[in-house]
């Protein structure tokens, strides 16, 4: 209650309290509802629009006092609103207090303002304002999750948020406290390591990015976690302009994925993916004593260090056995080294790390005891550094080959396990496919294979009687063609035999017009065909059209249709250029359409003349009657077959005109619509014409 009561104010009441208030604050505003979505923020930030993250509204909206802090330049400022009513109406006190450099250097030291709230990194606020614009001795990393958006999607948000902050404590473990890690976008990281060669450098980044590949999310046991990294050494270049570089190196990692790109590093300083160097912990409450073991080890050993006993256990349990190596004080706060020691043998480590114990103690009870505790090695300060690595490096390698000796049997063990299972499997896989097999053939094999046989059969059988037909047909017309006078003049003895003479001699002449209509046609037709093939093909090689050959065959055999053949051929060919080329198809589509008109209206009418007769109607007629009775062939032999009958047709008119003494008509007829070829009739004698009997 009195919470509300301090909230309810009289206007005069509020201009008091804000009157106080300015004594301690640079600016006091009473802001209603309105004005927190109207009115500008503080002048000093130079905004238009209220920020995102306004306390303002965040106050009004919970009835409660909100407080942030903010930056402009160098500045830091603290802003609070606090929800009050004034006369029963809804307002927010709002108060900004600039803070001096004790305060700010307060706030940097207990990290408050600089700290990713998700992972524990740093954030963007601390890259722009300390790291951005200085130039540091240092190697920058840019580091990119993988599929990060897919593993969101599939997964959900929260195992987004598990992964980031398991990749940030594994890199946490894998730096030292001198370097930086920023959270710089959402599953972007950037890593600044200062004070590092280059060759350590790639190291570094290829162990870090070999522990994040083998890192799992308990709760997400199907997800896994990957990261490009792209690196530079930043030596002259302010940080922001070898971000830029490392950025653009982390992008030609992704397109590998799981990968490291350090371009400026020489061939020879960079890892190969596959080596591995040895990882020591060191065990000692002594910075100085860590650092002379350090210095020691490091050209050959990956360096891990521990300043207690707890600490230690603590990064046994992170690494496991990718912890070759444990050297290990003895005298130690809140844990001694026989502690440690005891642990490890209860939980199985020694039996994979061995132990080296490195203390000023030497009594031959406290090494016998380190001995009874599991210990490998026992070396007491102080002592030799060539002495101290040979005899790490001797206990490593021992240990290291015991292990691959202990993997290649359990390697044999599993090889002759899994083989068992295999023939197992082969077994009953090849009893089920021979049970299978058997049933198969029975019930779905041997029908089918009978259908398969009759239907083959009556296709070979097809086919030797068309190649029969065939062969006959070729013996019976090399037999006709031999005969052939003999064959022409027994038909006019059977015809003359049979009919009167005046109707034989026209049945002779029809006979022999429509020989000479057909094969001059079919011919002139056939020479016509390969004329415009061969220019089509002369055509398509100056324009250079896909396919030349195929589309002149297409077009020259096609040709041999009157009227319609053009048009025929174009359709496939058109088609079979547009396939490979769309703007050729459409020059193509014109070229045909000149080739078209040029033999219509000069090859043709050269080759061909007028030797049908016929319009333009009637070979349109022609060829859609006998194309419809007869296919393809129809429409080639429709024209002159048509012709012919047409011929037949026009002397029947003409003679029954003659009969019936209507000469004029026909004279008429063609002196307004005659065929230019036709002659004039000439008038029949009388003393020849037919009698109406004989008629």
């Amino acid at each position: 209650m009195s919470e509300l009561t301090e909230q309810n104010l009289t206007r005069q009441q509020a201009e008091q309290e804000m009157a106080c208030l300015r004594k301690i604050y640079a600016s006091v505003r009473l802001l209603d509802p309105k004005m927190l979505v109207e009115e500008p923020c503080y002048p000093p930030w130079k905004n238009v629009h209220p920020c995102t993250s306004c306390v303002g509204r965040e106050a009004m909206a919970g009835k409660c006092q909100c407080s942030k802090l903010e930056t402009l330049g160098s500045s830091l400022y603290q802003v609070t609103a606090r929800y009050i009513e004034v006369d029963g109406k809804p307002y927010v006190m709002e108060m900004i207090l600039p803070l001096d450099a004790s305060a700010r250097s307060s706030l940097r030291s207990n990290e408050l303002i600089y700290r990713d709230a998700l992972t524990g990194a740093y954030n963007r606020r601390f890259y722009e304002e300390e790291l951005k614009h200085k130039y540091l001795n240092a190697g920058v990393a840019m580091i990119d999750l993988d599929d990060f958006k897919l593993c969101n999607d599939t997964y959900g948000h929260s195992a987004g948020d598990a992964a980031l902050r398991l990749i940030v404590s594994i890199i946490h473990r894998c730096i030292r406290s001198t370097d930086m890690l920023v959270r710089y976008g959402g599953d972007e990281l950037l890593l600044i390591l200062p004070d590092i060669s280059a060759e350590a450098f790639v190291r570094k980044l290829k162990d870090i990015n070999k522990r994040l590949f083998a890192a799992h999310l308990p709760e997400f046991e199907k997800m896994h976690v990957s990261a490009s990294i792209g690196g530079v050494m930043a030596a002259g270049i302010p940080i922001s302009d070898a971000l830029l570089i490392a950025d653009k190196r982390m992008y030609l990692a992704k397109r590998r994925k799981n990968t490291v790109v350090t371009a400026d590093i020489a061939p020879d300083a960079v890892c190969s993916e596959n080596e591995h160097r040895p990882m020591v912990l060191i065990v000692d409450d002594s910075p100085m004593n860590r650092d002379i073991l350090s210095e020691i080890l490091c050209d050959d050993f990956e360096i891990l260090e521990a300043p207690n006993g707890p600490k230690c256990l603590e990064l046994l349990n992170a690494w496991g056995s990718d912890i070759s190596i444990v050297l290990l004080d003895i005298v130690m706060p809140d844990m001694d080294g026989f502690d440690v020691l005891s642990r490890m043998s209860a939980q199985g480590w020694l039996e994979d790390i061995p132990v080296v114990m490195i203390s000023s103690e030497d009594s031959s009870q406290t090494v016998r005891r380190a001995y009874e505790l599991g210990a490998s090695d026992y070396i007491s300060r102080p002592f030799d550094a060539r002495i101290v690595h040979r005899r790490v490096s001797n206990v490593a390698r021992l240990y290291a080959r015991q292990r691959r000796l202990s993997a290649l049997v359990s390697q044999q063990f599993y090889d002759r396990e899994k083989n068992e299972q295999i023939m197992e499997l082969l077994n009953s896989a090849y009893a089920a496919l021979n049970t299978n097999l058997d049933t198969w053939i029975k019930n779905t094999l041997l029908p089918s294979m009978q259908n398969i046989v009759s239907g083959a059969a009556i296709g070979v059988l097809n086919v030797v009687t068309v190649a029969k037909n065939l062969i006959i047909g070729i013996i019976v017309a090399v037999y006709i063609l031999a005969s052939r006078k003999r064959f022409v003049q027994q038909a006019k003895m059977v015809l003359y035999s049979l009919v009167k003479p005046r109707w034989a001699n026209l049945i002779t002449e029809e006979v022999k017009y429509a020989d000479r209509m057909f094969g001059g046609f079919i011919n002139g037709k056939i020479m016509d065909s390969a004329i415009i093939g061969v220019l089509c093909y002369i055509g398509c090689l100056i324009f250079k059209f896909p396919s030349a050959l195929l589309v002149s065959v297409i077009i020259g055999v096609t040709n041999v249709i009157p009227f319609f053949g053009p048009f025929i051929g174009a359709i496939p060919a058109t088609l079979l250029i547009l396939i490979q080329n769309p703007i050729k198809a459409l020059w193509f589509v014109l070229f045909v359409l000149v080739l078209q008109q040029a033999d219509g209206n000069i090859i043709g009418p050269k080759i061909l003349g007028n030797t049908t007769g016929l319009s333009s109607f009637w070979v349109l007629f022609a060829i859609l009657l006998f194309g419809g009775l007869w296919g393809f062939a129809g429409m080639i032999v429709g024209v002159p077959l048509f012709a012919v009958i047409y011929d037949v047709i026009k002397k029947l008119v003409i003679h029954g005109l003659r009969r019936n003494e209507e000469l004029d008509m026909l004279n008429t007829y063609h002196d307004n619509f005659g065929d230019p070829e036709d002659d004039p009739p000439a008038p029949e004698a009388p003393a020849q014409a037919p009698s109406a009997d004989q008629t």
